[in-house]
């Protein structure tokens, strides 16, 4: 994750730099020298295109050299910058992970770029679809990524249900999801055994491989529920569902909540009620054709 401090902190963005990628194993350390430059200089002046950010020319022809070096590793820069993270969640006793899914949208007008489709229906376009793992301290504070995953994605005719159920979960957009929250969880183990990760989700992550996770998990996960699922029940009893299950519990408190104006959409005050209950929720292995596993969330 790249931070932006300012010109007028030359020395804060020195050492951010230097901290996030001065490890970084790139196979010969004058390689290594150029991503911290690099670095610093798009910290100072965080524009976006690397003519922006390098004002000399010999900078510039340095960066796109160093952008355009296949034996030059991605992935080694996100393992030294997610390292260096994760030095920094050892300090608490535990640290937010958000984890949430993003199109990165990148011009390809001639489409040769070998990207995937981002968008919707009605404004398709091109890049590539990331899935970040942002950790944030107990107070709040953002500590920097955990994992990265990108992929492509090729939208093509709609598969029907049944199709898309027997895949297993490595081979869906899923997997992505898995991988960022494993990646991140043996990330704060490999520096500590103290800092738990709390996950939170939004609604695109409520699928059952990652509930199969919660469970084997060293630590806590949230996920917003986007399905009203089945209860576990015994044979013979009445079917229940998560939502009016919850519903039916006493509130245990309420927030007024300030939600700023949209465009088509006024300012309003909404508010929320918190009820809690334990669960155990009755989810279908559908890969295994009907297995069922209770799980207590």
């Amino acid at each position: 994750m790249l931070c932006c401090f300012g010109m007028q902190n030359e020395h804060a963005v020195d050492k951010w730099a230097e901290q996030e990628f001065g490890q970084a194993l790139l196979g010969d350390q004058r390689r290594t020298a150029r991503a911290v430059a690099m670095a610093k200089a798009i910290a100072a002046h965080p524009s976006g295109l690397l003519t922006q950010v390098f004002a000399k020319s010999d900078e510039r022809e340095a960066a796109f050299r160093f952008v355009r070096n296949d034996d030059i590793s991605p992935s080694a820069l996100m393992d030294a910058a997610h390292s260096r993270t994760a030095l920094r969640c050892a300090e608490h006793p535990f640290v937010f992970v958000a984890v949430d899914q993003t199109d990165l949208s990148i011009v390809d007008n001639q489409r040769t770029k070998g990207l995937g489709d981002t968008g919707t229906a009605g404004s398709r376009g091109s890049g590539l679809q990331v899935v970040n793992s942002l950790a944030v301290s107990p107070d709040g504070v953002p500590l920097g990524l955990l994992s990265q995953q990108y992929w492509t994605r090729l939208v093509g005719k709609r598969k029907l249900v049944e199709s898309r159920r027997k895949r297993p979960p490595e081979e869906k957009e899923t997997g992505h999801w898995l991988a960022a929250l494993s990646q991140s969880q043996a990330r704060l183990a490999s520096v500590s055994t103290e800092c738990l990760p709390w996950f939170q989700l939004d609604r695109g992550a409520d699928a059952w491989p990652v509930h199969l996770f919660a469970q084997k998990l060293d630590g806590y996960l949230t996920v917003r529920a986007s399905w009203n699922r089945r209860l576990w029940r015994a044979p013979r009893e009445p079917q229940r569902y998560l939502w009016g299950h919850v519903e039916e519990q006493t509130p245990m408190g309420t927030h007024l909540l300030h939600i700023p104006r949209e465009p088509g959409r006024p300012a309003r005050q909404a508010l929320l009620t918190v009820r809690a209950t334990p669960v155990e929720l009755d989810l279908v292995d559908h890969p295994c054709r009907g297995v069922r596993d209770g799980l207590v969330a």
